[in-house]
């Protein structure tokens, strides 16, 4: 019977402490000096955005979240109305891959193959951003993948309601000894 009186009261106080955490919203009006790009410069206060700050009780941080940006413009998508592409097609993609790779001498020593997943994102205008390896396989493949990637020319990027948008791409790359 103790017990439960334990688990009810460990629950509520959860419950109690949990609700002291809940952010509670500020909204503020900020000022910035705004540079004028002509040749006479302007100190001019305007009014740019407002702004939502979310704090927590007994909290150092203070977190802002900007809503009035409509600009989407570092919004990546997973997937896209059209895909983006490689230039020539996939099939392009398949010979840039096998004509450029080098198998690394330490792998072949030692007779490894496997699939690495290497993850990127295409940009509005083509180019490759952070790429990241999602499955490793060592022997020096790994850093052989990135190469690849970084020798890559510039994709068709992908498009949403007809304007270029980034994307996250997937692709594997398969290590196979002849």
């Amino acid at each position: 019977m103790k017990l439960s009186y334990f688990l009810v009261f460990l629950v509520l106080g959860n419950t109690i402490y949990a609700k002291q955490m809940v952010p509670k919203p500020n909204f503020y009006r900020v000022l910035v000096n705004v540079g004028d790009t002509s040749k006479k410069k302007s100190t001019e206060k305007k009014q740019v955005k407002e702004v939502k700050t979310v704090t927590h009780e007994g909290a150092n941080e203070i977190l802002i979240d900007d809503e009035s940006i409509g600009d989407d413009s570092m919004e990546i998508f997973l997937e896209a109305e059209q895909a983006p592409t490689f230039k020539g097609g996939f099939d392009s993609l398949d010979v840039f891959l096998s004509k450029n790779l080098k198998y690394p001498t330490l792998a072949k020593e030692n007779g490894i193959e496997g699939r690495i997943v290497v993850r990127f994102i295409i940009e509005k205008d083509g180019l490759i951003t952070k790429t990241e390896i999602l499955k490793k396989l060592g022997w020096g493949c790994d850093e052989e993948a990135l190469r690849l990637i970084k020798l890559m020319p510039k994709w068709m990027p992908a498009k949403m309601n007809g304007k270029h948008v980034r994307t996250y791409f997937t692709l594997p790359i398969v290590f196979k000894l002849k």
